[in-house]
């Protein structure tokens, strides 16, 4: 049997870290077989403190990221096999045997678990909450529980593990980017398989200001329009399109107050004229699809702020894809490429 390391990446969970350590003391696999490495970005509160209560290794990240905090934790780790969790994370007990027993084939590199969301009890978090269930439901009904080959774009790496000499073979994570997820599955899918088994479960609480998903959602699209850049390839090729027309919308909106009453560019005024009902239509039509399916979760209040919540993030999302497709360089940082690394 493979020996495991379980990488963690920590800044300020002191309210999380010791849920998830406990978690992940309490697998169903040998305790001798597997190793916990805290990696942590200089925290402020007590999140080290409680750490250190436990059989873990603690090593700084200096770079606070996570790209930086998963590297070094593939320098450090003793194990084949790395497994990847955030502190906001329970394991289930049979989660690491379930990713593991994947390893066997030597043409697998990565395995991606499934994953339940807890939901805090803020406004947004049960809006949140709605979309996930409602959206889980339809991909449940099309893919059963049975492991399954998965292509880059469904790569997620909290919950998930991977070979370590394929990670090393192409030079670790991205440090160039906030959300290194879906770059490492592009580069992995390259040369070996990636798996999801939806029984390796993880439960994820969510419980984040409303100001601080926005920020999520933002830097996450400019990582989306910085891949395409990159390789050429979609992430999703809706999202493009989407992107490109909101930001056409909104400079036919902000400009609709001067085109109106001018005969400057009047097919500009008549396209802003037709859009603004046209994204009403999309909206209205969105609501109502989801009304039915909702309603129950979050009420009249949750369907009326719905519309404003759905278009601010579309327009966090544009102007995120439209900025990363706007970077002048698009290189990555592979700090782990050419090293040997023993175990």
């Amino acid at each position: 049997m493979s020996f495991i390391s379980i990488v963690l990446p920590t800044r300020n969970e002191e309210m999380n870290i010791e849920t998830c350590l406990k978690s992940i003391l309490n697998l169903d696999f040998p305790k001798e077989r597997y190793e916990i490495l805290v990696i942590d970005g200089k925290s402020t509160d007590r999140t080290v403190e409680i750490a250190s209560k436990y059989p873990v290794r603690i090593i700084e990240n200096p770079k606070y990221t996570i790209g930086p905090a998963h590297n070094i934790g593939v320098r450090e780790a003793k194990g084949d096999i790395i497994a990847f969790t955030d502190a906001d994370v329970r394991v289930d007990v049979h989660w690491l045997k379930v990713l593991v027993k994947h390893f066997n084939n030597p043409d697998v590199g990565c395995v991606i678990g499934g994953q339940t969301c807890i939901f805090g009890d803020q406004f947004i978090s049960q809006i949140r909450a709605a979309f996930h269930d409602y959206y889980d439901a339809k991909v449940s009904n099309k893919l059963n529980r049975e492991p399954h080959k998965v292509t880059w774009k469904s790569m997620s790496t909290f919950g998930t593990a991977f070979r370590k000499d394929a990670l090393i073979k192409i030079g670790g994570f991205d440090e160039s980017i906030d959300y290194p997820d879906k770059d490492i599955g592009y580069r992995l899918s390259q040369d070996y398989q990636i798996i999801k088994d939806r029984n390796a479960i993880i439960h994820h609480h969510l419980n984040k200001p409303f100001k601080k998903y926005c920020k999520q959602i933002y830097r996450a699209s400019i990582t989306e329009g910085t891949l395409y850049r990159r390789y050429g390839v979609f992430l999703n090729k809706k999202s493009i399109i989407i992107s490109l027309l909101v930001l056409i919308l909104l400079f036919c909106y902000l400009l609709s107050p001067i085109l109106i009453f001018s005969s400057i560019m009047p097919f500009i005024r008549v396209l802003g004229l037709l859009l603004l009902p046209i994204f009403g239509l999309i909206g209205y039509y969105f609501i109502k699809g989801l009304k039915i399916e909702i309603q129950k979760r979050i009420g009249m209040k949750g369907l009326m702020v719905l519309p404003f919540v759905s278009i601010l993030f579309i327009i966090l999302r544009s102007f995120g894809i439209m900025r990363g497709l706007l970077k002048l360089d698009v290189k990555g940082i592979y700090p782990l490429k050419g090293i040997k690394i023993e175990s």
